[in-house]
């Protein structure tokens, strides 16, 4: 009888354990970490990502239960006490005396369906609408990875006063009318469920930025979109919308930036720095003469990989060259044509496209 107790005891431990380590989060863990954690695995465990697992919509449903259960004050404090058979056992309901399994259902309810055309109208999947919501994030958020707190109105129905029909759908049924003789007709069949309002309600969403994550990005959060009377709720798509920087533009991985240095500079060489978006300082330098529109490249300064943090785009950098306004005496131009050398260069007129020049 002991042995018994301490088995008994130990699949309890067992089965409460579950839950919290399915989501992700200890026992002590509030209803917002563990909505955010839930959030989070549904997206990781979400049968539209896994569709090589066959399990994958029983594990996402054993989730979604595990939520449903720890964000409840009533069923987490029975979940806690003695584990997930006590939760189901306390919202199990009367089952069906129908010997064929809810109104001529089963085998023979599909057998019948299918012969006359009834269809599967009970199965059919109800779910609400997807909700999309823009976020402004910046190219350092990008670049370093940040968590964003945004606040907005989630809808939900919630039970009011009275009764109605729900779950309704259309069942196979039979109907003796004589010695050995039946006749078969669909009827509507109804459940008698709380009558519910739509109430709206400001919530805080945690949404973590990962790294290389790019404008356009969609991250989707499962049952948290548009409410379904019996139905599913839809999905909250977050769409990441870049705001622009000051100093550099993303296109790709790669990072572009323009740097103004002085004619002097041009013709001698510079070197100087530029600050990164995580606050490293990258050296840029050269020695050799640098012409307007110049391009330099720097390799793994550019923005970190999604699917690798390991690995970086390059950062690209085009050269202006400001040049002086003041005038020169014809001493100190002499000086530069001698200088520079540069008489062989004749004024040419071209499209600026590149296209080859035709001669006249």
């Amino acid at each position: 009888m002991k042995l018994s107790l301490i088995v008994l005891n130990l699949s309890l431990v067992t089965a409460i354990e579950d839950c919290y380590k399915l989501i992700g989060v200890d026992k002590k863990a509030e209803n917002k970490k563990i909505k955010s954690a839930y959030r989070k695995m549904a997206v990781k465990l979400h049968p539209d990502q896994n569709k090589d697992d066959p399990n994958a919509n029983e594990k996402f449903q054993e989730l979604a239960w595990c939520n449903e259960v720890l964000t409840d004050k009533d069923k987490r404090k029975l979940y806690d006490k003695c584990g997930e058979k006590c939760v189901k056992e306390q919202g199990e309901q009367g089952g069906d005396a129908s010997p064929f399994g809810g109104g001529f259902g089963g085998g023979f309810g599909s057998m019948f369906g299918s012969m006359f055309g009834f269809g599967d109208q009970e199965e059919e999947h109800r779910k609400g609408d997807l909700v999309v919501v823009p976020l402004m994030v910046t190219l350092g958020e990008l670049y370093n990875g940040a968590m964003i707190d945004m606040l907005r109105t989630k809808r939900t129905y919630v039970e009011t006063g009275g009764t109605r029909q729900c779950n309704c759908r259309m069942e196979m049924k039979q109907k003796r009318m004589g010695m050995g003789q039946f006749t078969i007709y669909q009827e509507k069949v109804c459940e008698e469920c709380p009558n519910v309002k739509l109430e709206s309600s400001d919530e805080e969403l945690e949404i973590e930025i990962e790294r290389g994550m790019d404008h356009g990005h969609e991250i989707n959060y499962y049952g948290e979109g548009e409410p379904m009377i019996d139905g599913e709720a839809g999905d909250l798509m977050v769409k990441l919308r870049l705001q622009p920087h000051a100093v550099f533009e993303r296109r790709g991985n790669d990072l572009y930036t323009n740097l103004t240095i002085s004619l002097q500079d041009a013709l001698t060489g510079f070197e100087t720095e530029i600050t990164h978006l995580d606050g490293h300082k990258v050296r840029v330098a050269r020695a050799s003469t640098t012409w307007h529109g110049f391009k330099m490249r720097i390799k793994k300064e550019g923005m970190p990989l999604h699917h690798d943090n390991t690995q970086f785009g390059s950062m690209i950098i085009t050269m202006d060259v400001a040049f002086p306004k003041t005038d020169f005496s014809p001493e100190q131009k002499k000086m530069f044509m001698e200088l520079l050398q540069q008489d062989n260069v004749k004024p040419d007129f071209y499209n600026g496209l590149k296209f080859p020049k035709k001669n006249k």
